[in-house]
């Protein structure tokens, strides 16, 4: 295989001699390192130098070929992974950005191949757009895998930072790796799948199937009270929107009001099942301390409709939003004025609690496999060399206590004891079972 295509040929010396050394395997792993077919260049001291993937050809569309990545695999790679960009590696811990391509889509074109029969790695590559620019020139990032672990041996991309090995692209191709192969796909990618979740609640919680029956019977007659004082009103329907500063925060409002008199209003519609039979603004209902509207017939600002409406406004950029109750006996319609200070407050809660829970599980599955991290925190009169559990080994990550007094381990290791959650009620080890 001939190095000299375009791509290697733009490198800078020192970073075509990087984007070489990426290349290079153990004469283990190349396994067919006497086929030239397979090796980029002849067998060195310092191993085998696979082909260059730029210039391969045959790639496969076949998912059920993809190693077997998870996020242990992913995370070892991006954060704890040695090598002269290492530094740079603890960027890409705020992968959010990639782990947002992932899920919106941006991951496409996804092919495996083998480079040989016997070669122990693989190439998976794909074409990434980047960000919400899905007219831009996509990037062409592409992974090194061992074909039986699904360990991540080497990267590349062909963005600025692509010689890095930690962009966004790059982590954004292994997260669709390992979610594809978790979910066990074959041909249909997860991202574009119907959404199934809350299939359950919405077949047969009676308050859900009512709210969405009488939506639409709501957005028409709310339609024609506008048009009663705007006659050039436009009622739009949307879907997801992202909130483009931090697209981890989204919303789905009910529709977009415009007119020429108003400008731009987010509607959020509400079809209360308690009291559908009953005016909104009836006492019976702003009695209710439960109810969404306080005796002002305002909604009230502690209520969690408020908060909803206000995310509405912050992703969509405007100011207000028309907040709708109906029911069989009428129609409310409040004008929610944007609250600010409030969402200040929930984009720091929300950038924090992303940044120190959500990213770290999304890469080690920490709290799904019931290893929270936290540390039991011994008083001064304890004895740091004291043992717990049936391991004996000293505390450290979740434990549970034995409710017998007597007995003789008292504190177990979840993974030990086999939980993953703190049980309920009273708990008794193994032993004290018998």
């Amino acid at each position: 295989m001939s190095s000299s295509n375009s791509y290697i040929s733009s490198l800078e010396p020192n970073d075509r001699t990087r984007y070489f050394e990426k290349l290079m395997v153990s004469v283990e792993d190349a396994g067919d390192s006497s086929n030239p077919e397979v090796t980029g260049s002849a067998v060195t001291g310092d191993g085998v130098r696979l082909p260059d993937p730029y210039s391969l050809t045959g790639w496969k569309d076949d998912l059920s070929l993809w190693p077997d990545t998870d996020y242990g695999c992913i995370y070892t790679y991006l954060i704890e992974a040695p090598g002269p960009f290492n530094g740079e590696a603890m960027k890409a811990y705020k992968s959010l950005e990639a782990y947002n391509l992932f899920i919106s889509g941006h991951v496409r074109e996804c092919r495996y191949h083998p480079i040989g029969k016997n070669v122990k790695v693989c190439f998976l590559k794909a074409k990434v757009v980047p960000g919400q620019r899905v007219a831009e020139t996509p990037h062409n990032p592409w992974v090194c895998l061992t074909k039986k672990e699904g360990y991540v041996m080497a990267a590349h991309c062909t963005c600025m930072a692509g010689l890095g090995e930690v962009c966004s692209h790059v982590a954004a191709l292994l997260f669709a790796v390992e979610a594809s192969r978790s979910l066990q796909e074959k041909r249909t990618s997860c991202t574009s799948r119907k959404a199934v979740w809350n299939k359950y609640y919405k077949d047969k919680v009676p308050a859900i199937q009512w709210g969405m029956k009488q939506e639409e019977k709501a957005r028409q007659q709310y339609l024609e009270a506008t048009l009663c004082i705007c006659k050039d009103v436009k009622l739009e329907e949307v879907g997801l929107i992202l909130y483009k500063d931090f697209p981890f925060i989204g919303a789905s409002p009910d529709g977009m009001r415009q007119c020429s008199c108003h400008g731009r209003t987010v509607i959020e519609i509400k079809c209360p099942y308690k009291y559908r039979d009953i005016y909104p603004a009836a006492d019976l209902c702003l009695s209710d301390a439960n109810y969404c509207l306080d005796k002002d017939c305002k909604l009230k600002t502690g209520h969690r409709y408020y908060t909803q409406v206000q995310t509405h406004m912050l992703v969509t950029g405007v100011s207000t939003c028309d907040f709708v109750v109906w029911t069989n006996a009428g129609m409310v319609v409040v004008n929610v004025p944007r609250d600010q200070s409030l969402l200040n407050v929930m984009l720091s809660t929300c950038v924090q609690f992303v940044k120190s829970s959500l990213i770290p599980e999304i890469l080690t599955h920490k709290l799904q496999c019931g290893d929270s991290g936290v540390d039991v925190t011994f008083q001064e009169d304890d004895d740091p060399n004291k043992r717990y559990c049936s391991c004996q080994k000293p505390a450290y990550g979740r434990m549970v206590k034995c409710d017998n007094n007597e007995c003789e381990s008292e504190w177990f290791h979840y993974k030990c004891v086999g939980i993953k959650r703190k049980p309920r009620g009273h708990w008794f080890c193994p032993s004290c079972q018998c």
